[in-house]
């Protein structure tokens, strides 16, 4: 995909441990390249396999999705 591709050499996303996904913060902010998250992004589902194993199924994705909203609602 060209948006991840480019978010990768750019520094902004990394992959998590696994090679599965990206490494997020708890919050679902991808960490960059230097270790902090970029706060602007967001991610869920598939994109935390590696981190969240389960971040495949719905109760899951309800969680990761209330998160962000909340987040983008302060």
């Amino acid at each position: 995909d060209p948006l991840f591709k480019q978010l990768y050499e750019d520094g902004m996303i990394t992959p998590d441990l696994l090679g599965m996904g990206i490494r997020c913060d708890e919050y679902c902010h991808p960490i960059n390249k230097n270790g902090s998250i970029s706060p602007n992004l967001f991610a869920m589902g598939s994109l935390l396999k590696g981190d969240r194993w389960e971040s495949t199924a719905v109760p899951e994705l309800r969680v990761q999705a209330r998160q962000i909203a909340e987040l983008l609602a302060k």
